[in-house]
């Protein structure tokens, strides 16, 4: 395959943008990746098709040919255009097979994707970038913003009522497992389970996961979050909100785990303890041992976090491109 002669073909000009997975399942593996993953990406992260290429080996065949067989794409790129963005578009994706690696093609998806953002009147270009291809990206002339983290934890109430967002989830509905406010950190009552055993009641879990809005509280801190649009695409199935006395968690199930889009705490003076009293508070609520997942901590919420034997899954570097 000579890298010279691939051609670039935006997802709008393929048959079938959804068979991009297959080439995306050869860039970055399989793994074990839940059915339908791809198609839940593509809407979860607004992915925009005409701001996103793969590219092609069109030797001996037409160009209509190649954007209906995605045997002949070799790489690809994911760009959308979020709307909580304003101005600026993100990359979710930037791949290439193995055999291709280091011989440009990398550059020419990126470049074609950063034109075709700058000529739909976007300025700015975002990814979130693992640590071994951070040099790759500032050759590609992206700057370092921040090191964000997603931290790992383990739920630990064990009574009935703390899975039943989960159950409620895996039947079609959501659940909110907050209590009233009262409760701080403590375990569930075996014997009822509508109870802490503090004598906390718990509430029917609601039937809808709260929206997105910009604050729920007069004065608040978002401690971490990913996208508004992310959390709008996650299916209603799988996702609910949970809520302490002064903060809130959107959660979404995400194979075994559950994953915290976006955690709010209302300001208080003594930051530190009472976000050590909410982080408490969300682990009784999901059940004994499930991972809990808070996507885009920062340095100072990682730390805060580590100390309280969370673990870092993830760490990655938010760079960015001016257009």
């Amino acid at each position: 395959m000579n890298p010279n002669k691939l051609e670039l073909l935006s997802l709008a000009q393929l048959t079938d943008p959804a068979l991009v997975e297959h080439v995306a399942e050869r860039v970055f593996g399989t793994a074990d990746r839940t059915r339908g993953w791809f198609a839940r990406k593509l809407s979860r992260e607004v992915i925009d098709n005409d701001l996103s290429f793969v590219i092609a080996d069109t030797q001996g065949t037409s160009t209509h040919s190649a954007c209906e067989d995605p045997e002949t794409w070799a790489g690809l790129v994911l760009m959308g255009a979020p709307p909580s963005l304003e101005d600026t578009a993100r990359c979710s994706s930037l791949g290439v097979i193995h055999r291709l690696h280091g011989r440009g093609v990398g550059e020419r998806l990126m470049e074609a994707a950063s034109a075709r953002a700058c000529r739909a009147g976007l300025r700015h270009l975002t990814a979130l970038v693992e640590p071994a291809l951070v040099a790759y990206y500032r050759r590609l002339g992206f700057r370092s913003s921040r090191t964000l983290r997603t931290m790992l934890g383990f739920g630990r109430a064990t009574s009935e009522a703390s899975s039943a967002g989960d159950r409620l989830a895996d039947n079609g509905n959501n659940g909110n497992n907050g209590n009233n406010g009262n409760h701080t950190a403590g375990t569930a009552d075996h014997n009822d389970p509508t109870r802490w055993s503090d004598g906390t009641v718990l509430p029917r879990p609601s039937q809808a996961a709260e929206a997105w809005t910009p604050a729920d509280f007069g004065d608040q801190e978002e401690v971490c979050a990913w996208l508004p649009e992310a959390w709008e695409g996650t299916p209603a199935s799988a996702k609910w909100t949970l809520r302490g006395p002064d903060w809130f968690a959107h959660t979404s199930r995400e194979g075994q785990s559950r994953l915290v889009h976006r955690f709010c705490l209302e300001h208080h003076a003594d930051r530190d303890a009472r976000l050590t009293d909410a982080i408490e508070q969300l682990l009784d609520r999901i059940a004994v041992a499930q991972p809990v997942l808070m996507f885009g901590c920062d340095g100072a919420t990682s730390q805060h976090l580590g100390a309280r034997a969370w673990v870092p899954a993830q760490t990655c570097t938010e760079m960015r491109l001016d257009l």
